[in-house]
């Protein structure tokens, strides 16, 4: 497939402050009510691409700069208004663009904490991606996780023609089952609200859990 040309590239830096600006203060009201708070490190243009584009390597340290930046700054928030918090940088490497920063309190604090099959030994953190903050990161406990994609097995159970729009959607179903099937794709048992479902696992890359220490 091939990417998209973005024009203009010196301009996006203004884009990426624009975003830092709009992120720099956690919104309590809804934090108190969904029990969680995130801001992924999506960008206009890249997050309105219909191909995907990296960013480039500059735009991406100025982003995980920011990423940091968020963390200090909600982390003072936390502490002024919470005696209990989750709060993380969850980085992706592969697919940088879904990097966020997350806080939650009560029980979703509870389920981040434990919802990560971490590596027993973690990697060792991608830092010349971000040679730019080698300081920060250093102030950092970095885990190390698979990045992945669940494909539930239902999803294709009893595939029927007439529920598609056109009968090139059901075969692409179809195509892409058997492909998960002959390539002998990981599964694993999930525990869903539907009770335990099989699911398809796709490695994208990794993903790095840090808080500060």
């Amino acid at each position: 497939m091939r990417s998209k040309k973005l024009r203009g590239l010196k301009r996006r830096q203004k884009n990426i402050d624009k975003w830092f600006e709009g992120h720099q203060r956690i919104n309590l009201e809804i934090l108190k009510e969904s029990k969680y708070y995130y801001c992924k490190s999506k960008v206009d243009p890249w997050s309105n691409l219909y191909y995907e584009v990296d960013y480039p390597a500059n735009y991406r340290r100025q982003l995980f700069s920011h990423l940091l930046s968020i963390y200090e700054l909600w982390k003072k928030q936390l502490e002024d208004n919470f005696d209990d918090f989750y709060l993380a940088i969850w980085l992706n490497d592969r697919r940088f663009i879904d990097s966020q920063v997350v806080s939650a309190i009560g029980d979703r604090a509870e389920h981040y904490q434990q919802m990560w099959n971490l590596h027993e030994e973690p990697l060792k953190f991608p830092i010349k991606l971000f040679n730019n903050e080698e300081d920060r990161v250093s102030m950092f406990h970095w885990d190390s996780t698979e990045d992945e994609d669940l494909v539930f097995e239902s999803e294709y159970s009893d595939l029927d023609i007439n529920d598609y729009w056109s009968p090139e959607d059901f075969f692409d179903d179809v195509r892409s089952y058997r492909k998960l099937v002959k390539n002998n794709t990981p599964t694993r048992t999930i525990q869903t609200e539907d009770g335990i479902e099989k699911a398809f696992v796709l490695k994208r890359g990794n993903t790095w859990i840090g808080k500060q220490k």
